[in-house]
């Protein structure tokens, strides 16, 4: 909650992205409706999974679901779009503020997180 930026993790893989990206914010709303004042950036894992033709479309259809937030595609396997990623939230970080990054373990219903700057990352779950 002392963040000042919020990325939410969606798999390329996923049947709608900005259903997912909506189902966040409403788990987020219910948390702390205050978090949705906050800077957003979208993470779309899993890019090495997607062709050049049908990155492009994704990229169309981002482009008119997430109008005025920006959002990048990356690949933790193939080391793809890493770069930009740690790029763009680095100019979105705020001035030292502290928070957790949350992610899910496989096969358990409980947050593991580490601490970053000014990061919290969604993933399916709701961000404490």
């Amino acid at each position: 909650e002392r963040n000042s930026t919020l990325l939410f993790l969606i798999p390329a893989d996923a049947d709608d992205i900005k259903k997912q990206y909506d189902v966040l914010l409403d788990e987020l709303k219910r948390y702390n409706p205050e978090l949705l004042d906050k800077d957003k950036l979208v993470a779309v894992s899993k890019c090495d999974m997607l062709d050049d033709e049908l990155k492009r479309e994704m990229k169309q259809a981002l482009d008119i679901d997430f109008e005025g937030i920006p959002y990048v595609f990356f690949s933790s396997i193939a080391q793809q779009g890493l770069m930009e990623l740690k790029d763009t939230l680095w100019t979105r970080v705020g001035s030292g503020d502290r928070a957790v990054i949350g992610r899910r373990q496989p096969g358990f219903g409980r947050l593991t997180g580490e601490r970053i700057d000014a990061i919290i990352v969604c993933n399916s779950f709701v961000c404490r």
